[in-house]
């Protein structure tokens, strides 16, 4: 699995592995409500969503990057800043890739870094009190769905119009269509 990312330059395999864990972070910050309760469940269930895709197949591409975001914890702080770049990367990264993967190899890598920014959202229900929520049950049900590229729509649980902007923002760029919109 590594012939192909070996090929690409020491800044753009950096890119591509930090990835995974800076949507993460760039979807946390874009909707301030909730304070720490809300950026603790941000940040499991980001964490949660990055090592669920690492699990998957030894072959599979972007599990392979998930493997490398978990592996670079030691880099996470210099990670955790300059989100509004994010969008931006992630149109870099596809490009950088394009040339090298598979179409699926790729379209999987789209998919994990998508899934994760959507865990993110799903993770805290912007303006519903506390105590009529039941954060296991909400973080079990994310990831449930993280194989399903993001399929389940904000029907289970809330992604605010904030969120789902943003979403589409990452969509976009990532040339990404998520599985619920696929027709």
């Amino acid at each position: 699995m590594s012939e192909e990312f070996d090929r690409l330059t020491d800044q753009e395999k950096h890119r591509i592995i930090a990835l995974p864990y800076r949507v993460g972070l760039w979807m946390s910050t874009l909707d301030g409500g909730g304070g720490d309760v809300a950026d603790e469940l941000e940040s499991m269930a980001m964490i949660h969503a990055i090592e669920h895709l690492a699990r998957a197949q030894q072959d599979d591409f972007a599990a392979y990057i998930c493997r490398q975001t978990l592996a670079a914890r030691a880099d996470w702080l210099k990670w955790s800043a300059n989100f509004t770049v994010v969008p931006d990367e992630c149109t870099q990264a596809i490009s950088d890739l394009a040339p090298f993967l598979s179409r699926a190899d790729l379209d999987g890598y789209k998919g994990a870094v998508f899934s994760v920014a959507t865990a993110v959202a799903r993770a805290y229900r912007e303006g519903v009190p506390r105590n009529r929520l039941n954060n296991t049950s909400l973080i079990t049900q994310m990831l449930n769905h993280i194989h399903d590229n993001g399929a389940q729509g904000d029907q289970t649980v809330n992604v605010s119009p904030h969120e789902r902007a943003a979403l589409d923002r990452l969509a976009a760029a990532l040339e990404y269509t998520p599985v619920s919109e696929q027709v």
